[in-house]
This record gives structure tokens, C-alpha cells and sequence, in this order.
């Protein structure tokens, strides 16, 4: 808040730290966040724009910021560095604060010891990227994000085509799905309108529970990314049909999840 902020500024004064100093770090850290949330240097890669768009604007946790000024301070000059830095920080954010709901009050705390490692002149920047991995594991480890997400449902609908792209970007093996957009949609496989013909079982439990049936139609399990075209031809239909009824279904796409759903969906043997 602006006057605790403004208590807090005067301390430091007070305590000896120069004016000018002062003012020369908030003109930097001014730069540093217009390269970050807009003027993007052309030196940093592609992918690192993408994940600095998804940080920003999708998973979007204001709070994360000074932990993108500390990673910038530090390996802004370093662009494949600068990369893993700015992955390292998406995926925790995703992991912390959207899958397992940590709090700000927390997530500040970690960023001061981001900031730490970032700013420790004996770290090389491989020590530092280290650090920070270590620092983000013990905050979320491998085992709880497994756990939360298993049952992790977004109804944000940017968010959860976030987690459904990078998903099937790792199914694609380094293909690039499409954006969210006008090209791409987020199919709800149980659909968020059921009929009672063809979903019986879901168009009861949204009238009987509507809590617990939004709870599962925005389940990613339930979600997958689909080509607009795709997603338009098959609306609310029954699952036989998405998968492979009518001239335009599952088996259509070129994604690797939607084709999978069939054979996950059928017993073995």
C-alpha cells in the first residue's frame, strides 16, 4: 500500500542509503519490466517470449514479478540462460500458485530467496539456475504437483488451454500445437451443456449437484485442445461419436491427446 510504501522507503533513507542509488535501481527495475511486459529484446529466444506472455498473461500472479526482475537482472545478457531461468519460474508458478493455491504471502517469501541466489556474485550462472530449481522443488515437489494435479480443475478457460498445450506439446515431441484462439479451442469431453440422450449420468449429476459437475467438466482430464472446426462439428454429441462418428471427429485431428482418448477409454484384452 502506498503508505506503507512510502514508511518503507523513508527507513531505508534514514538508515543511509543514497537518494540517488535508490532512484537509479527503480529507473532499472522501470527498464527491466517495459523489456519484460513489452519491448522485448530480438536477442531472447522465441520460446522465452511465449513463456514470459504466459507468465504475464495467463498465469498472471502480480506477485511473481520481482522474481522476474531478480532473473532478469541476472541473465538478461545470457539468452539460452535467461530461457531455463524464465521455465524454471513458469512452471513453478503454475505448480505453486495454480495448482497447489499457495499464497502471495508465501510466494514473496520465495522470491526473496530467488533474489538472493540471483544476486550471489559467487554462483556462476549454472549454480544460480540450480539453486532456484532446488529452491522450487522444496516449495512443490515432483510428488505433490502429481498428487494435486491429478484431481486440479481450472474453469479459467486461458489457463486450462495452457495446461492442455504444453501437455500436448510434449506428446507432440517439440511440434508446436496452435495458440488459443480462433484456430484452437478447448473441447470439453463431457460437455458443459450434457443431453440427457446421449449424457444421461452427467445431465443428472448437473441438475442434482452443479457444484460437483462443474468441478468435473473443467477437470483437465476432461479437457483437451481441438481444432475450431472439429470442436464446432461435434458440439454436445456422445462420446462414440466424438471419437469417431460422422466425417469429423476425434480421429480427425492431427493432435496426439484426442486420438489417444479411444484406446484409453477401451479395456485391454
Amino acid at each position: 500500500k502506498a503508505q506503507a510504501l512510502f514508511s518503507f522507503v523513508k527507513a531505508r533513507l534514514s538508515q543511509g542509503l543514497s537518494a540517488k542509488s535508490f532512484a537509479t535501481d527503480l529507473q532499472e527495475d522501470a527498464e527491466a519490466l517495459e523489456q519484460l511486459l513489452v519491448q522485448r529484446p530480438a536477442t531472447w529466444t522465441a520460446s522465452t517470449l511465449m513463456m514470459l506472455d504466459d507468465v504475464t498473461k495467463v498465469i498472471a500472479v502480480k506477485f511473481s514479478y520481482p522474481m522476474l526482475l531478480a532473473v532478469h537482472r541476472r541473465f538478461k545478457s545470457a539468452p539460452q540462460d535467461f530461457e531455463r531461468s524464465i521455465r524454471l519460474l513458469m512452471n513453478f508458478l503454475f505448480r505453486f500458485m495454480k495448482v497447489g493455491g499457495g499464497s502471495p504471502e508465501k510466494l514473496a517469501l520465495i522470491a526473496g530467496k530467488i533474489g538472493a541466489h540471483c544476486r550471489n556474485a559467487s554462483f556462476d550462472n549454472k549454480q544460480a539456475l540450480a539453486a532456484m530449481s532446488a529452491d522450487f522443488l522444496l516449495e512443490a515437489s515432483d510428488k505433490q504437483f502429481t498428487d494435486e494435479f491429478a484431481i486440479y480443475s481450472e474453469a479459467n478457460t486461458k489457463q486450462a488451454y495452457f495446461t492442455d498445450y504444453y501437455l500436448e506439446r510434449f506428446l507432440l515431441n517439440g511440434t508446436m500445437p496452435l495458440p488459443h484462439g480462433a484456430e484452437s479451442n478447448l473441447e470439453h469431453i463431457m460437455p458443459k451443456t450434457p443431453t440427457v440422450v446421449d449424457w444421461p449420468a452427467a445431465h443428472a449429476l448437473k441438475a442434482s449437484d452443479p457444484g460437483q459437475f462443474n468441478n468435473l467438466v473443467w477437470r483437465i482430464g476432461n479437457l483437451l485442445p481441438l481444432p475450431e472446426s472439429i470442436n464446432k462439428s461435434i458440439k454436445n454429441k456422445g462420446i462414440a461419436h466424438k471419437l469417431s462418428g460422422g466425417t469429423m471427429n476425434y480421429a480427425s485431428s492431427s493432435l496426439k491427446s484426442p486420438n489417444s482418448l479411444k484406446a484409453y477409454l477401451t479395456p485391454a484384452g
